[in-house]
Parts: structure tokens; sequence; C-alpha cells
């Protein structure tokens, strides 16, 4: 199976990286979000094949307050929001952009990714899969939080209680992956809540799909919403429909 196949068969709703831009560009300067008056932040995974796909994005927008961390979990918490927020244009929007990822190799088998320099196909996200693994070994397997591996533990902690619904998924691998991108926007709701910030926030969320080197990405949206918590107690205004359906 070519990777263009896997893509469209586990993904039909998957958009190129250079359309997923242009299109959610136009949508938010509809809504008054531009790159003079918005700050955009990427919580997505630190790996490198995320790096393109990002940059781009950061490009298009002007800057990113880079708040990835493993697995596109929102390690920086409370205070890396309160930084961002506060770095902001005065009177400016938030634009939260969100997510796990995962590969596709060259001959279409997913959770591999081709990197640059490597003859094998590595796994993407390692994090995820690394986790995934030890819980297949130990179904009785606890998270531990050491000094030296404390995003991994937030990841893993994220995980552990959606457990049931990803092991004995016909794919795990892409289960799990499913299960992180829940656990992120949850996490990412529940510190926007916290954080009190008054003015719009737009926020983008969906699944980052590596495709093989010199290839664009593609990214697999799964929501799009404005909130507003400027006496409003977080309305919301969906805008997925206007650029994915």
């Amino acid at each position: 199976m070519s990777w263009k196949t896997a893509l469209q068969t586990e993904y039909p709703n998957a958009i190129d990286w250079t359309s997923l831009i242009n299109t959610t560009g136009k949508a938010l300067a509809g809504k008054g979000f531009t790159p003079k008056n918005t700050l955009l932040t990427n919580i997505s995974c630190r790996d490198e094949v995320n790096a393109t796909s990002v940059d781009a994005f950061s490009k298009y927008w002007g800057e990113n307050f880079n708040l990835s961390g493993l697995g596109g979990y929102p390690s920086g918490g409370l205070t890396g929001f309160t930084a961002y927020s506060h770095h902001v244009p005065e009177g400016g929007n938030l634009f939260v952009f969100f997510g796990p990822h995962i590969g596709i190799s060259p001959e279409g088998e997913l959770c591999l990714v081709q990197r640059r320099g490597r003859h094998q196909p590595g796994a993407a996200c390692g994090s995820l899969l690394g986790f995934l693994s030890k819980v297949q070994a130990n179904r009785d397997y606890t998270p531990k939080l050491t000094s030296i591996d404390p995003e991994q533990y937030l990841v893993e902690s994220a995980l552990i209680q959606r457990a049931d619904k990803f092991l004995n998924a016909a794919n795990p691998g892409k289960a799990v992956t499913e299960e992180m991108y829940h656990a992120i926007q949850e996490q990412t709701y529940t510190i926007l809540d916290a954080l009190g910030f008054e003015g719009p926030i737009a926020l983008l969320g969906g699944i980052f799909v590596n495709t093989p080197l010199d290839e664009d990405d593609y990214f697999a949206p799964r929501h799009a919403a404005i909130i507003n918590y400027n006496g409003q107690n977080g309305v919301k205004h969906d805008w997925y429909t206007e650029c994915f359906s």
C-alpha cells in the first residue's frame, strides 16, 4: 500500500499543510485574527519531523510562542500559558494550535516515519508508542514521576486512564494517538479556563500526519473554535464546518 492510499484510508479528512495554512488563515482573518494582532502558540510534539510544518505556520503568523511537549501534551501548564498570554499584542488575540502526531512510512505503515539520514523508519510518536509497549507488556503498569523524565510522566498519566480505549483496538498505535488528542484538548481547555485571558482565543486541534521525506505533511482536523472569556463565561463559536466540511 502506498502512503497516499494509507492516508486516504486512515485519515480521509486530512488536508495538506499548505492548504491548511491558507484555509485557516483566511477563515480567521474574517473573524478579526491577523498576524498583526494575534500571537500563535503550537502545542505539538517536540519531534523534529514536525518542525517544518510548525515553522510554516509560524512564518504565516509571524511569531510562535512554542509550548510543545512530548507527545504534544501541554506540559508547560498554566505558567507557560500565562507567559504566552502576556506576550500577545495589546488588545490582541491568541491562536492555539494543538495535537499529537503519527507517521506513515513510504510503504503505508502507520506509526512509522522515515527520518533524514536514517536507513529504517522509526516510531512516530515515540513517546506514545513507548508508553503503549509498557502497558501491553504489563496491564498493571503505573506511571512514576522522576526528575529526569517529567514530561513522559504527564503523557503516561493522561493516557493510563484511557487504556481500555486503545489496548484492544484494531490498530493500538492509531488508537493511542487519538486518545492523546482527546487528552491534549481536555487539558488545553482546563488551562484556558484557569488562565483568565480577556480577549478572543482561536483553537485548532487535530492529528499531525508525518509523510515520507520531501512530501508535504498533512493535518487531520478534529476541532476548531473561538472562545471569549471576557465577561461571557467562555462563550464558544465553532468555525470547523466553514473550513473542513
